[in-house]
């Protein structure tokens, strides 16, 4: 046969080299193992790489669905209105609330009622708009009647009437107020009255009622006399 004929060839060789036939084998045996586990350790790295991509894109996925709920509950979140709470209550003046807050809400910011207030005619859970006044009666002053917001006390719209220089009127509405309408605030006369309209011309609406003091001509003291008066 000519493989036993190699095998007592190579046999041949190997006794000429003072190698033992034994010695061959164990070294044969041990190649072939490394050869096997260092196939195998490939095999298992890929394996390795392959769970760990599943994993970071399974994760990534995660937080691409927990950016978008995020998203979704910041659209659907409740914007901010301003309201002002007077009469028989701790601390009246302007507050800002949510939009679906309650009268009740804005009269807890506002300190609470006092003691001589008359909840009776307050409708304590009507809803809220921006720019209302809510006046809480005294005791034997008449509540607001009607329903909804209109019977949370006094509640009035601060653009139907202005505001008195005493403040007891509604709110002025300082980004759709006549000039008139916002020459009833203390301190603000015809000259800037007509400034906060050319400012709200050219710069837009007023973000917020502090804003007003970047029109020329109005102060830090003259927006304390009319920041419980006024709203956006």
């Amino acid at each position: 046969m000519a493989f036993l004929d190699d095998v007592e060839e190579l046999e041949e060789k190997v006794k000429g080299r003072g190698i033992s036939l034994p010695v061959v084998a164990v070294v044969l045996v041990v190649v072939l193992a490394l050869v096997f586990f260092g196939l195998k350790a490939c095999v298992s790295s890929l394996s390795s790489d392959d769970v760990s991509f599943r994993v970071a894109q399974e994760a990534a996925e995660e937080a691409d669905d927990g950016g978008e709920e995020a998203g979704e509950e910041s659209a659907n979140s409740p914007q901010l209105i301003c309201v002002y709470v007077t009469g028989a209550v701790q601390n009246p003046g302007v507050y800002e609330v949510s939009s679906d807050a309650r009268v009740n809400d804005a009269l807890q910011l506002a300190g609470g009622a006092t003691k001589k207030a008359n909840l009776e005619g307050v409708n304590l859970a009507a809803t809220l708009q921006d720019g209302q006044q809510i006046t809480i009666p005294r005791k034997g002053e008449e509540g607001a009647s009607g329903s909804g917001a209109a019977s949370s006390g006094n509640v009035t719209s601060g653009t139907s009437s202005g505001a008195s220089s005493g403040g007891s009127a509604g709110l002025v509405n300082v980004n759709t107020a006549t000039s008139e309408e916002l020459q009833t605030l203390p301190g603000i006369g015809p000259a800037l009255a007509q400034r906060i309209i050319d400012y709200r011309t050219s710069q837009g609406s007023f973000k917020s009622c502090e804003d007003i003091t970047n029109v020329s001509g109005i102060g830090e003291k003259t927006y304390e006399r009319i920041s419980s008066l006024i709203c956006i």
